[in-house]
């Protein structure tokens, strides 16, 4: 039915996949940028309450854009987590909250790791959050490519058939 009116039999995910690939980009990004000020950084503002107002070695762009590259992986997370709550895909809830909590754990680390003298553990803390969401995000991506290529049916496992059954 849908071929003769025009409609997708890909389930009208577009928007969903969309989200994800900018989700996963930007992940990417705010990790590259990450190691970038761990690696490269020597001082960091006295707090997060001062990271915008105060330079004190010159190097602080990139600490910045890690930041803003962080709110609005965040944004996104929001948007995806809403779009997920809207379209009632079964098995992308789950992933897609877990995205959200990822990058919730490496925001509190973030925060922690300005305002509690750049501790390893803070950093390391930021390292899981992003290995929790990227994860997750990838594994939303693979739901929705999967209820796209049924048509927008649900995706269940069978078990194969055994050509000899005992």
């Amino acid at each position: 039915m849908a071929a003769f009116s025009g409609g997708s039999r890909s389930g009208g995910v577009g928007a969903g996949r969309g989200m994800l690939a900018l989700l996963l980009i930007a992940g990417v990004v705010e990790y590259l940028l990450g190691m970038d000020v761990n690696l490269y950084s020597s001082c960091f503002p006295d707090g997060p309450m001062h990271l915008f107002s105060s330079d004190p070695c010159g190097t602080q762009s990139m600490l910045e854009a890690h930041v803003v590259v962080g709110i609005l992986l965040g944004l996104l997370a929001v948007g995806m987590l809403l779009w997920a709550l809207r379209r009632r895909i079964p098995g992308l809830l789950v992933p897609v909250f877990g995205g959200l909590l990822g990058v919730v754990i490496a925001a509190a680390g973030g925060y922690e790791f300005l305002a509690m003298n750049q501790s390893a553990a803070d950093s390391f803390l930021m390292s899981v959050g992003f290995l929790m969401a990227f994860g997750a995000y990838f594994s939303a991506s693979l739901v929705l490519r999967d209820y796209a290529r049924s048509g927008g049916a649900a995706v269940r496992w069978t078990p194969p058939v055994s050509p000899n059954p005992p």
